[in-house]
């Protein structure tokens, strides 16, 4: 699914129009677009695979440095992590 949302966007479709073609939410194809354009593959196919939220692939996309985003990765598949909310301080949350 992620590369059709690539593919359609590479063909002009908006994102409304990637939306209604695949069936998914708006939200969710922003959120696959923003870890194609930032070349999270090893995210991308965790979401793919389901094993980790596209919510929680944003999060560990933000941390600093492959390290930091590869232990939050390995700690969220095994389960140190649970749920989705935002793991940022509350001074950093939008």
């Amino acid at each position: 699914m992620v590369r059709d949302i690539e593919d359609l966007e590479n063909r002009g479709n908006s994102l409304d129009e990637i939306s209604r073609k695949t069936g998914l939410s708006e939200y969710y194809v922003r959120c696959v677009l923003r870890l194609l354009r930032k070349g999270e593959e090893r995210l991308l196919s965790a979401v793919s695979a389901g094993t980790i939220p596209v919510t929680i692939a944003l999060e560990i996309s933000d941390a600093s440095g492959p390290e930091a985003q590869r232990i939050l990765q390995e700690a969220y598949e095994s389960g140190a992590i649970r749920g989705t909310r935002s793991m940022r301080s509350p001074e950093k949350q939008d």
